[in-house]
């Protein structure tokens, strides 16, 4: 095969390229369904953390605060998102989804999880565990080994 630090280039190449591809053919859906790729990504994040307030909309997504604000603007005019303003400080919104945004994401869900299960079909059962094995050993080392923030940035 090579060495390991060819190996683990042509790795880090291959994940480029999956993430790029995957995104194309959901952005694909997306764009028969209306959004784009950015508003699904607040979708998910509302509905995964509602309520949730712009900032923290904002934080999660790592978009510009008038990004955010103008793709939560395009949710609402599409009768997805609600909004409720904080009982203490009325400068800060609560987002959440509508009955309708529910339904929306449920249905994002729905072809993301297709998508990659038609995916999944080219391996076998043992590459698919395989495949989860790894997943879970990364995931666990980005998570035991995230970045410390410094008292400066905070």
């Amino acid at each position: 095969m090579g060495t390991r630090d060819e190996t683990l280039q042509k790795m880090f190449s291959n994940m480029e390229a999956t993430k790029r591809l995957m995104g194309s053919h959901f952005q694909y859906a997306l764009r028969e369904l209306g959004i784009s790729r950015a508003q699904a990504m607040l979708l998910f994040t509302i509905d995964a953390q509602q309520p949730i307030s712009f900032k923290q909309v904002a934080e999660h997504v790592m978009l510009t605060p008038g990004a955010v604000t103008q793709g939560i603007n395009s949710l609402d005019a599409l009768g997805y998102i609600t909004r409720q303003p904080d009982e203490h400080d009325r400068r800060i919104i609560y987002l959440g989804l509508t009955p309708g945004g529910k339904t929306f994401v449920k249905r994002l869900h729905t072809i993301h999880h297709k998508m990659v299960a038609d995916i999944m079909t080219e391996m076998s059962d043992q590459e698919v565990a395989i495949w989860l094995s790894v997943q879970e050993k990364m995931l666990h080392y980005l998570k035991t080994h995230a970045p410390k923030e410094k008292e400066e940035d905070k």
